[in-house]
């Protein structure tokens, strides 16, 4: 006799019962509403999670500290009395206080960015790099019905480490990244009658970038705690590209809760990729910490204690790193159902941007074949194009 799964509700009692239908639904009701609820939702699944400018830092919990061995439920959070959820809100009150949004200084100009942009994009449209980035497009069903491209983490452009230097420091995967954005978004234009707008967010974005990309066309979205701008864009008729950053910002597990975007340029789980692989496990939406010498349930996966290694090599105890595993719901698993991978890795040749840029050292590089030299570079992972069945 098979037995049948019983599914994890990641939400829990995170939300109303009217809350998660107006989240949920596919009529849901006025934006304003529903974005208060993606906002706070896509709030509680990045808590102490997002490796960026916004993570609360390790010290905001002197109050709220985690222990060694946090207990945790594996799926979702269980029942909360008035009580315990008051104090819950307490504590996330307290640590959303001490979030870090200190934004990040890159030391590049916006018109040397608008240089190395120009120049870029030359070689890109020269070398046929439009025509590649066409395909993709073209392998979306509806691709008519997009009407916006959200991009989330695209990565700095340029970064000038010494401050005497005159040359800036090229991100080669950042670079190439926004040049096929670019590409598939003029494409896509020349494809459709209607508008088709062009978001993006990073939280390494300075003003420089922010300044050089809206030149561009881009329009820069909040993507701070409490703000979430990037989230609340994404609707049915969306096109997301999140290239190499998705698994670990928790973006799918987010999305797949009130959103079907067309398409999708992400990091595929493991388990999609190589058949052999089974589904990743549950991840933890919910935690324990002791605050005011009291045990408190809060949203958010818990933070894993471990040691950050000092210049000397040996682990620093006063110091927790959290721990990059994939994020993985219920709802991610439903989500992926309803897609299917169209195209599989992409190969973002820079190897003429290798030739006339200074590139960061340790980007992700890596020769097509092995007779290849060093200069001949590419950049790209585990990204696949995703299209709603």
């Amino acid at each position: 006799m098979s037995t049948i799964a019983t599914l994890v509700d990641p939400l829990g009692k995170m939300f109303t019962p009217d809350e998660k239908r107006l989240l949920r639904g596919r009529n849901p009701g006025p934006k304003e509403t529903r974005d208060r609820l993606v906002v706070r939702l896509a709030d509680v699944f990045t808590f102490r999670r997002a490796p960026r400018g916004w993570q609360p830092p390790f010290n905001c919990f002197e109050k709220a500290a985690l222990p060694e061995n946090v207990e945790t439920f594996p799926c979702g959070l269980p029942a909360i009395s008035q009580a315990d959820l008051a104090r819950a809100n307490e504590v996330m009150k307290y640590a959303g206080s001490r979030i870090c949004t200190s934004s990040t200084f890159s030391g590049v100009t916006v018109d040397e960015l608008k240089e190395i942009l120009r120049f870029s994009q030359c070689v890109w449209a020269r070398d046929g790099r439009d025509r590649i980035f066409a395909t993709i497009i073209n392998n979306i069903p509806n691709n008519t019905d997009i009407n916006k491209i959200v991009c989330i983490g695209l990565s700095e452009i340029a970064i000038r480490f010494d401050p005497s230097s005159e040359v800036p420091t090229v991100i080669s995967r950042g670079l190439a990244q926004h040049l096929a954005v670019i590409s598939m978004v003029r494409y896509l234009r020349d494809l459709v009658s209607h508008k088709v707008e062009l978001f993006a967010a990073d939280w390494n974005y300075d003003t420089p970038h922010e300044q050089a990309l809206e030149l561009l066309g881009f329009t820069i979205l909040d993507a701070s705690y409490g703000k979430q701008e990037h989230f609340t864009a994404i609707d049915d008729n969306t096109m997301l590209i999140a290239f190499s950053i998705a698994d670990f910002e928790s973006i799918l597990p987010i999305i797949s809760e009130y959103a079907r975007p067309i398409a999708m340029i992400y990091d595929a789980y493991d388990y999609l990729i190589d058949e052999s692989q089974i589904r990743p496990p549950l991840s933890p939406v919910w935690s324990r910490v002791k605050y005011n010498d009291a045990w408190i349930t809060i949203p958010g996966p818990p933070l894993v204690n471990t040691k950050a290694p000092t210049s000397t090599g040996t682990a620093d105890p006063t110091t927790q790193m959290p721990s990059w595993v994939s994020f993985y719901t219920e709802s991610t698993g439903q989500m992926l159902e309803e897609y299917r991978i169209a195209m599989n890795m992409f190969d973002l040749d820079v190897t003429k941007l290798a030739n006339r840029f200074e590139l960061h050292p340790q980007a992700d590089y890596r020769p097509r074949d092995a007779n290849e030299t060093e200069e001949k570079r590419f950049a790209g992972k585990n990204s696949r194009l995703f299209v709603r069945k």
